[in-house]
């Protein structure tokens, strides 16, 4: 819900009104500080104040970043090469979360892992503990990934609110033209 909120807020009034470069990197920046504020649940954070605030946060971030990036990553795609510029970038997003998933479930584990190597593993509290080391890891390093995105998004979008080009053929979106 929060992610759908933002996405519409986002790309309906901000964007349309300071254009893509500030409203980009301020929801990797969003992202990013619910991602930090992940890795400082312990065993005794309360669900209404201290779990589910972090995931809302990093929802109305992702809700920022997502629609718009994708809408970015093919402005300027001739209107014959329109579905194999969004097929790609589609097929692109999905590579980037698997591997993504995969290499911070193996951080998560290998944090895990070495928690556990200095202490007791027969231990409830200590295997909680490892699972938290683990899970904190992979949020150090999400939260790594949007910073870099911050950075890169507000060094090169262009400033400005995007113009459609009225001597451009209309853009065909691939699944519109997949069904006629």
């Amino acid at each position: 819900m929060a992610s759908s909120s933002a996405s519409a807020v986002a790309n309906n009034v901000l964007v349309a009104r300071r254009g893509p470069k500030p409203v980009v990197p301020l929801g990797m920046a969003i992202a990013a500080a619910g991602l930090i504020w992940m890795t400082k649940l312990d065993l005794n954070s309360g669900y209404a104040t201290q779990v589910l605030p972090q995931p809302v946060l990093v929802g109305i971030g992702l809700g920022t970043v997502i629609a718009r990036a994708m809408s970015l990553a093919t402005p300027d795609v001739a209107a014959t090469d329109a579905g194999v510029a969004s097929a790609a970038v589609d097929t692109l997003q999905r590579i980037d979360g698997s591997i993504g998933i995969a290499l911070f479930s193996a951080m998560a584990s290998d944090a895990a892992t070495g928690y556990l190597s200095g202490h007791d593993p027969k231990d409830p509290g200590v295997l909680a503990q490892a699972g938290l080391a683990g899970c904190s890891t992979a949020y150090w390093w999400s939260a790594a990934v949007f910073i870099t995105g911050l950075i890169v998004t507000a060094l090169l979008y262009r400033r400005g609110v995007p113009r459609q080009n009225v001597n451009a053929a209309p853009v065909v979106h691939m699944y519109r033209a997949r069904y006629r």
